[in-house]
């Protein structure tokens, strides 16, 4: 058997579809046996989908036209996921606990010298000065949560905290390690 037997003569755009579809369930497996807190995010996904909707477009430059009904609707559908990703861009999906997460958003306003409260279920209030943000979470099952962030696009220590919120509950996708001599932790 060869390759080409697999493949037609679009094997590049096949090949670009399969990997559109099996890098969001890797990302999903990866997420739900992660016994680590980590997060999902719409944002990043949205990059991801695009860079191969771009790889896509290099090759219908390249020669490799649209194959078909479904090539063009499955181009027509990821970008509208991207576009749909990128307004979901603020909620977040986190594999962690409800107490776990309001105590570490606590410990994050302690760090950046805000205000932290509970102000309802699912509801926490950080203030400093006259500045005030809410940040709203629910719990879909034990160790899931949907989290809405504000707006990154305000300077100063909701950046800080949106920043900070990234190192704490990072990617699903494990990141090797390099330890230089003698510095292991």
């Amino acid at each position: 058997m060869r390759i080409g037997d697999f493949f037609s003569v679009a094997g590049p755009v096949d090949a670009l579809w399969l990997m559109i579809g099996i890098y969001p369930g890797l990302i999903g497996i990866l997420f739900a046996l992660s016994g680590n807190p980590v997060s999902l995010r719409a944002g990043r996904l949205a990059f991801v989908v695009a860079l191969f909707l771009l790889a896509r477009g290099l090759l219908l430059v390249a020669g490799y036209g649209i194959t078909g009904a479904g090539d063009g609707i499955a181009f027509a559908g990821a970008g509208t996921v991207v576009l749909l990703l990128l307004l979901l861009q603020r909620y977040w999906l986190l594999r962690t606990s409800a107490e776990e997460f309001c105590s570490r958003m606590e410990f994050a306003g302690r760090g950046l010298l805000m205000e932290t409260s509970k102000a309802a279920p699912g509801l926490v209030l950080m203030q400093t000065g006259r500045q005030q943000q809410e940040i709203w979470y629910r719990e879909l099952l034990p160790r899931l949560l949907l989290v809405c962030l504000p707006s990154g696009r305000k300077q100063g220590k909701v950046s800080l905290l949106l920043m900070w919120l990234g190192k704490v509950y990072p990617s699903p996708i494990p990141h090797p390690r390099i330890y230089l001599k003698g510095k292991r932790q």
